[in-house]
């Protein structure tokens, strides 16, 4: 992680989150552009980790069932209209997940 303000690296769940490895997608779904996919995403609606689990590149969370692109976490209806912006894998940041207000 580039920005230790979020993280005490003990576990962290946000680091967790938004920490992935790039695995090959399933072979039905590689094109000459798109080969690899992350291993785990938060979906950009609730905020859960999900697991690639040698899917295709679209994915539909288990906990909200909102479906999103795993590589450009795009809706997954602007993402098959305009695929060109596919690449490359967009990065998972801190700055996605809810704000809490001290009082």
């Amino acid at each position: 992680m580039t920005n230790d303000k979020f993280t005490c690296h003990n576990n962290c769940d946000y680091e967790n989150r938004i920490t992935f490895e790039m695995i090959p997608i399933n072979s039905d779904y590689a094109t000459d552009t798109i080969k690899y996919v992350p291993s785990k995403r938060c979906c950009s609606k609730c905020f859960q980790a999900n697991d690639y689990d040698n899917r295709c590149k679209m994915h539909t969370c288990d906990d909200c069932n909102y479906t999103f692109c795993f590589i450009c976490l795009r809706n997954s209806y602007v993402c098959l209209n305009d695929e060109s912006h596919c690449l490359p894998v967009r990065l998972q940041e801190y700055t996605m997940f809810p704000k809490t207000t001290d009082v």
